[in-house]
Parts: structure tokens; C-alpha cells; sequence
């Protein structure tokens, strides 16, 4: 025997030198998970701990821009716009249905070329009986994959102060809405094209995550019982750092990290529009720009107020929310994902080794 405490503390001590190892209360995702029940036993999660797989599964994301919701942005009058919400997670979810027969043709493909492969059958064995095993499971959970990204420009664009307690009710309303549609839209799916294929009512209902959709929306858990579910686990969210590149707002569930900062662009001297403002010690040039966030920049724009003080981005980065607020916010986001999210609390250099203990527990 040991005491857990001696362990905790080594644990924290660690966490708060190197930022590792990592945390996986293991139990508690098992009882929560909606693939256990069917022994679909999570074995961890990836990287950026949006998606916890057993053996064999695949991680298939998919992603909504909350911020294309808002109507009247940075206004008086802003508001979200839940109903057209609604209706496109629901055709979200069945992109993500689409995403896995996708894949199963493309594994078909993969085997079929293997099989054509000259190598003899003990060598091809192991390629073989891995896509088997994908394939498997693929067919047996049709797992999805449905998150958003933009939380922290649609608190700004609503008004919300990120991670205050108005943003926080607002959030849980917007992950339930989207948990409703696209629990809807995979029954609906079911009884158009089947359930996915080890459905079972009774087993179901053991995952913690089912209770609760039972306890909130029991019209929608009886038409499941009824006619099942198209996809064994439906909701995630992902950092979405690259599409987020792209979609030029905050990313997945995280606040703004910086509302300006300086950006270089490597270059040629010589090159059209291009000037040197640095050079690096391995002698590339590179011309520097200085940036807004684009949510913060739409905000000047729309208000005409080139102020931070007093606009919804104030004390909203990364550096500067309450950590508190911050886990309380991924709380009400994570009661209705019905797999898992990617969180990062940002801490100063000078955060001690019992605020890291807190934020654990």
C-alpha cells in the first residue's frame, strides 16, 4: 500500500516543472463513455485529448463556426441564431455518417490493393489483418466526430466577457442545442438507413452521458429506443488550430491567446513589396507586420472604439482569464460531448505548484 497523497504530490510537482506526465482519470471516462457499455474499452486519448478510442478506431473530425451564428455582431442587438444552428448540426452529423462510408470504400481499396500486392501471404499477413480489424470496428460503432470552433469571438461578438458566468450559461445552452441535433439527426439516420450495429437500449443506457440525455430530452431517448442511433459516439471538440488559420477567429473552445502581436514573413530582399525589417541568425530576411486579432479588429470596425478597455475582448486572453472560470466553462461543454474535448489553461511562470494541484482537482 501507499498513500495517494505522497503520490499526488510527487505527480503535481512534476506537472508543474515539466508539464508532464499527463492526468487520465480513466474510470470516469468509462463511465461516461457511450461505447463502454458495449465493451469498447478506451484505451487513451490522442495528443490533443479531443477523442478517446479503443483499439482500432478512427478519429474522424468534423467542425461548425459558432461565430457565422451571431447576428448583429459586437451590437446592442446581437443575438445567436439557434434555430439555423440547429438545423446545420444536424446536417453536420450526417456529413460525419457520409465521412464513415468514405472511409470503409477507402479501406475496401487498401485491402483490395494489398491482396493484388506479389509478396506472399505471410508477409502481407499483418497489413492484412490490421485494415481488417479497422474496418471492423468502423462498421460496429460509425463513430463521429462533430465539434465547433470560435467559442471565444462568438463570447466577444455576443457581449460576453469569456468564461463570465453570462458566457458560461450561454455555452451550456449552445453544446446542448448541438448535442439535441445531433442525437436527432443520428436517430434519424437510424430510421432511415439503421442503427449502428451493436445498438442495444439496455446497454446503452448504462453510459452516464445517456442518463443525462434521457433526464434532459426524453422525447428524443424514446424515439432513440425505438429506432436506435446511427453512430455509436457523435460529438468531440478539437483545437482546430490550422482551420482556425483559415477561418481567422479563435480556435475550438480556447479563448483569444494574444489581441495583437508581430508577425514576419520570410522573403527575398529584392522581391516585390517585400522589405527586410529582421534578419535571423541563419541570415534569411524577413518583413514584419503588426496585427489584430480579427475579431478584435471586426470590433473596431463595427464600434469605432480602438480600445480594448471597455470592449468584450478586455481581460478575455489567454494569459488573463480566471483559471477557475476557465475549467467551470469546459465543464458545461464537456456534460454534453459525449466523447471528449481539447482544453488548454494557460498559467503565468509564476503559477505554484498548489494552484496546479487546484486545477487538477
Amino acid at each position: 500500500k501507499v498513500q495517494a497523497k505522497d503520490i499526488w504530490k510527487k505527480f503535481i510537482h512534476s506537472a508543474w516543472a515539466f508539464g508532464e506526465p499527463g492526468c487520465i482519470f480513466i474510470d470516469k471516462v468509462h463511465r461516461e463513455s457511450t461505447g463502454y457499455p458495449y465493451g469498447h474499452i478506451e484505451i487513451s486519448s490522442n495528443p490533443c485529448a479531443e477523442q478517446f478510442l479503443p483499439a482500432y478506431a478512427s478519429c474522424r473530425l468534423l467542425l461548425i463556426n459558432l461565430l457565422t451564428y451571431v447576428k448583429d455582431k459586437f451590437l446592442l442587438s446581437a443575438k445567436f441564431d439557434f434555430e439555423n444552428f440547429y438545423h446545420d448540426c444536424k446536417i453536420l452529423q450526417r456529413l460525419g455518417d457520409d465521412l464513415v462510408d468514405i472511409e470503409l470504400e477507402c479501406i475496401d481499396k487498401i485491402l483490395s490493393k494489398i491482396h493484388s500486392d506479389p509478396e506472399p501471404l505471410p508477409v502481407k499477413q499483418i497489413g492484412i489483418d490490421l485494415w481488417e480489424n479497422i474496418k471492423r470496428v468502423t462498421i460496429l460503432d460509425r463513430r463521429t466526430g462533430c465539434g465547433f470552433t470560435a467559442l471565444g469571438d462568438t463570447a466577444a461578438a455576443l457581449g460576453f466577457i469569456y468564461a463570465s458566468k453570462e458566457h458560461i450559461a450561454f455555452t451550456e445552452k449552445m453544446q446542448q442545442t448541438f448535442a439535441f441535433a445531433a442525437y436527432e439527426s443520428s436517430v434519424d439516420m437510424a430510421e432511415e438507413l439503421g442503427a449502428f450495429k451493436e445498438y442495444d437500449k439496455n446497454k446503452d443506457i448504462q453510459s452516464e452521458f445517456i442518463q443525462r440525455l434521457k433526464d434532459t430530452n426524453p422525447k428524443l431517448y424514446e424515439r432513440m429506443t425505438k429506432f436506435g442511433r446511427r453512430n455509436m459516439v457523435l460529438l468531440t471538440v478539437a483545437p482546430t488550430g490550422s482551420i482556425s488559420c483559415l477561418t481567422q477567429t479563435t480556435s475550438g473552445l480556447e479563448p483569444v491567446f494574444m489581441l495583437s502581436y508581430k508577425r514576419r514573413k520570410k522573403g527575398n530582399p529584392g522581391d516585390k513589396n517585400f522589405r527586410t525589417d529582421f534578419i535571423d541568425q541563419s541570415k534569411d530576411h524577413w518583413m514584419e507586420f503588426n496585427i489584430n486579432h480579427k475579431g478584435f479588429q471586426d470590433y473596431i470596425n463595427i464600434t469605432g472604439n480602438t480600445k480594448v478597455e471597455g470592449s468584450p475582448y478586455h481581460k478575455s486572453t489567454a494569459n488573463e482569464i480566471n483559471w477557475l472560470d476557465r475549467v467551470k466553462l469546459q465543464s458545461v461543454i464537456q456534460k454534453y460531448t459525449d466523447n471528449s474535448l481539447s482544453s488548454t489553461v494557460n498559467l503565468p511562470n509564476s503559477a505554484t505548484e498548489d494552484l496546479v494541484s487546484q486545477i487538477y482537482l
